[in-house]
C-alpha cells in the first residue's frame, strides 16, 4: 500500500515527469532481478553405464548382490569405476562400528563355547564384551551411550542361547562358502559369502544366521528379491555339501 507521502507525491508530480520515473524504475528491478536469476541449465540424463563384457566383474559377495538388485549403479560406481568414498577425517564412531563391535562380541562368545553353554554365560559375555570395549576408550561417549544398550542385549542374547543350545550339536561363526555360478550370456561368476552363525543341530540340520543391529528385512522383501542374503547363503552352503535342509533367519540385535 503507497504510503501519504508517497500518494501526495504523485499527486503534485506532472504525468509525464511521474510515468518517465516509473519507467526508469521498472528498468532497474528488472536489472536487479537478473542479478538472481538462476542460469539456464539442462536437466542431465540418467546414467546408463554399458560396460564391455571385460569389465564385468567376476566375483561377488552375497551383500553386493543386494546392492545390484537395489542400486546397480553403486556397484557400477565400485567395481567398475573404481570409486569409493575416502574415510571421513576424525570421524567418531557410528553405527556400522556399534555393529561390528557386537557382531565381534557375540562371535567371539560362540567360538569359545561352540557346543555348551557355560555356566555363567552372562559374565562370560560381559568379559569378552569389556575386553573389546576397550578399543573405544578414547571416546567416552561410546561407553556412556552404547556399554548401558550392551548389557541389556546381554541378557535377551543369553536367553535366546539358553532356548537355542539343548537342539544343537555345534556353533561355528563366519563360516566362509562361496560357489561358482553360470550366466546366461556365457563364462561365469563367483559368489561368496560369510555367514554370521551356522547352526548344526542334533537332527543334521543346518541353520544359517545373520545378525542385524537394525531391522531385519521382511518376508516380502526376501520373497521378491530384495534381501538375497541369507538366500544366498544357504544355497551356498548346499553347493559345499551340508545338508538338505537349511534354514536362514535374520536375528534382530
Amino acid at each position: 500500500i503507497p504510503s501519504r507521502f508517497w500518494q501526495r507525491l504523485k499527486a503534485v508530480t506532472p504525468a509525464d515527469a511521474w510515468q518517465a520515473a516509473e519507467a526508469r524504475g521498472r528498468e532497474l528491478i528488472g536489472w536487479a532481478g537478473l542479478l538472481s536469476a538462476p542460469a539456464r541449465a539442462t536437466p542431465a540424463s540418467r546414467p546408463k553405464p554399458v560396460p564391455a563384457p571385460h569389465l564385468h566383474p567376476k566375483r561377488l559377495s552375497v551383500t553386493e548382490v543386494e546392492t545390484l538388485y537395489r542400486d546397480p549403479y553403486a556397484l557400477f560406481a565400485r567395481k567398475i569405476l573404481k570409486l569409493d568414498a575416502l574415510p571421513e577425517m576424525a570421524e567418531d564412531p557410528g553405527a556400522s562400528d556399534r555393529g561390528s563391535l557386537l557382531h565381534d562380541i557375540v562371535a567371539e562368545f560362540a567360538q569359545t563355547y561352540p557346543e555348551q553353554m557355560p555356566a555363567a554365560a552372562a559374565a562370560s559375555l560381559i568379559e569378552i564384551g569389556e575386553r573389546m570395549f576397550r578399543a573405544f576408550d578414547e571416546t567416552p561417549e561410546v561407553r556412556a551411550f552404547w556399554w548401558p544398550r550392551f548389557l541389556m542385549i546381554v541378557q535377551n542374547f543369553v536367553g535366546w542361547e539358553e532356548r537355542r543350545r539343548p537342539e544343537l550339536a555345534r556353533v561355528a561363526v563366519e563360516h566362509d562358502t562361496q560357489g561358482e555360478f553360470a550366466l546366461p550370456g556365457g563364462g561365469g561368476i563367483l559368489l561368496t559369502g560369510r555367514a554370521d552363525r551356522i547352526e548344526v543341530t542334533r537332527e543334521g540340520k543346518l541353520r544359517i544366521i545373520d545378525f542385524k543391529t537394525g531391522a531385519p528385512p521382511s518376508d516380502e522383501q526376501v520373497r521378491l528379491g530384495f534381501a538375497p542374503q541369507l538366500t544366498l547363503e544357504a544355497e551356498l552352503a548346499l553347493r559345499h555339501g551340508f545338508p538338505p535342509t537349511v534354514r536362514a533367519a535374520p536375528v534382530e540385535a
